[in-house]
């Protein structure tokens, strides 16, 4: 008999155009129920024809539900009992309204949507497909500077590191990364910015070099390798003002040069001992300037005048030559006259110049 009076109340509508209410005292008694086949609930606003002037048709399927104060309810959508769509509604003092809305499994939420913050939240995301563009972030607004799209992300109240393209200009962006812990995500800070042309910046926004960091003066500004944590006890480099600094961690570690003899080896060339000694094809300085012979022919050392060279170690027989630096010029040994004499031979000079 219900069945009789809920169709008779669905032919008066088509009929006249009437609305009918169906209220029933428990959930089992609205059904639509097809044994074999498909059971079916087609819901259709009908208006004028195609290339008719009238009214247009709109299809609606409505769920309310009313709760006091402090209350919540819930409008649901099931699907054999496992998935649901879910809409919960919680008036509260005030006016306020929570009203969550979200998509679920069994009783846990995989996609839901806050509309009082704006915000979408779902389990962990994992998007696999045979399509490249698996993901896409798009701001439609037209790029110019400052214009950007975000992606942040947060652990408990914090924000804790975000992405960004941020417009530099109106054919041009930059990729960059920011970091710091933060309530509010716009406190995060710009640490490591990509170019379109390839430029990396670390601590600049805008560099003009394949790698640029920032023009903050520090002692530590690149870091090799770290002995102890402080400002000294590294191998890198810093800048102070005006200097360039190259840094090792204590006076037994060393600034080498190499160049390379072969696909397995490398020559030294220069050494800097952390003692401040220099050696030149020498591994082991035991002098300010320590200079071994070398290969080449002008001898271990090599000074220039305008026209004469002077040498040291000249040639296989190496030989010493000092001379002034062109016609004319003067050698000069102790020309102050509080200096001692000049031995030429192995003994104790007693005069000015004294041959043994």
């Amino acid at each position: 008999m219900k069945k009789i009076s809920i169709l008779l109340l669905l032919l008066s509508t088509l009929t006249f155009g009437q609305s009918v209410t169906i209220s029933p005292t428990n959930a089992s008694q609205t059904k639509i129920t097809k044994f074999g086949g498909t059971a079916k609930l087609e819901i259709e606003g009908t208006g004028a024809l195609a290339f008719q002037i009238g009214p247009t048709g709109n299809s609606e399927i409505s769920l309310s539900n009313m709760a006091p104060i402090g209350y919540s309810s819930t409008s649901s959508i099931k699907f054999n009992d496992i998935y649901s769509i879910k809409n919960t509604y919680t008036p509260n003092f005030g006016g306020s309204v929570e009203n969550n809305f979200g998509f679920f499994y069994n009783t846990i939420p995989f996609l839901a949507f806050n509309p009082n913050s704006l915000t979408l939240e779902t389990l962990p995301l994992r998007v696999s497909h045979s399509f490249p563009n698996l993901l896409s972030l798009s701001n439609t607004n037209t790029l110019s500077p400052e214009v950007k799209s975000e992606m942040y992300f947060k652990t408990g109240d914090y924000f804790t590191g975000g992405i960004k393209t941020i417009g530099m200009g109106s054919d041009a962006a930059r990729l960059s990364f920011f970091t710091y812990s933060s309530n509010n995500s716009e406190n995060l800070l710009e640490r490591m910015s990509i170019l379109d042309n390839g430029n990396i910046g670390i601590g600049n926004s805008s560099p003009n070099a394949p790698l640029q960091f920032s023009n903050n003066l520090r002692n530590r500004k690149l870091v090799i390798y770290e002995a102890v944590n402080s400002d000294h006890q590294y191998i890198g480099i810093g800048l102070n003002s005006g200097v360039f600094r190259y840094q090792v961690d204590g006076t037994s570690s060393n600034h080498v040069f190499y160049a390379a003899a072969s696909i397995s080896t490398s020559n030294e060339l220069m050494r800097i001992a952390g003692t401040g000694n220099v050696g030149i094809g020498n591994s082991n300085p035991t002098a300010s300037l320590h200079v071994a012979r070398g290969t080449g022919g002008d001898g271990t050392a090599a000074f220039s005048g305008t026209t004469h060279v002077s040498h040291f170690s000249y040639s296989t027989s190496e030989h010493t030559f000092i001379r002034g630096g062109k016609d004319g010029a003067n050698v000069y040994i102790n020309d102050v006259g509080t200096l001692g004499n000049v031995a030429i031979g192995n003994g104790t000079p007693t005069e000015k110049l004294h041959v043994f």
